[in-house]
């Protein structure tokens, strides 16, 4: 389910704790409305097919993983995602499952309307390089969290053609964050 707009600060908050909801480690669903919700990422890790799917034309990915780059997924979290799903919807599993497995394949889709954007539906993924150091997805490091936020700053900056000054501020927005 994708969430509409948030009519006040409360039900913002709701939605984003339902979206960062990640299974195993978070426990159970976080419910809004009566129903249970998790992070996407479990089912679609770059949601970008999602807005296809909903009919927009444009879509921007912000990717931490490089361009080509498939989800990596450890034995240890397959497992862990496994025993989780056992006792969740059969449509979330095969969701799951569905998406899992296609993971190359999407990643070079991705990258394939990114280079190649021949007709619409538009999509356009802005990645750091193979070279960057990535981010662990639980990672909780601040020197890390703040280098991986330098890479993002610095690949947006690039793609939207606009100077970046050398030094990257954490004083501000970051520092409450990290």
């Amino acid at each position: 389910m994708v969430f509409g707009p948030a009519g006040d600060e409360e039900t913002l908050r709701r939605h984003l704790r339902a979206g960062a909801t990640v299974p195993v480690i978070a426990g159970r669903p976080f419910e809004v409305d009566g129903e249970g919700y998790v992070d996407a990422a479990l089912a679609e890790s770059v949601p970008w097919e999602t807005p296809i799917e909903r009919g927009f034309d444009f879509v921007l990915v912000l990717s931490t993983r490089p361009l080509h780059t498939a989800p990596h997924v450890s034995r240890l979290q397959r497992h862990a995602t496994s025993l989780w799903l056992a006792h969740t919807s059969p449509e979330l599993r095969t969701l799951v499952k569905t998406r899992t497995a296609s993971g190359q394949a999407r990643s070079l889709t991705l990258a394939s309307h990114t280079e190649n954007p021949t007709s619409g539906p538009y999509v356009y993924a802005i990645c750091p390089s193979p070279s960057d150091i990535p981010v662990d997805q639980l990672e909780r490091n601040h020197s890390a969290l703040v280098a991986g936020a330098r890479v993002g700053y610095r690949v947006v900056t690039e793609a939207l053609a606009r100077p970046h000054p050398s030094d990257f501020d954490t004083s501000g927005v970051f520092r409450g964050v990290f």
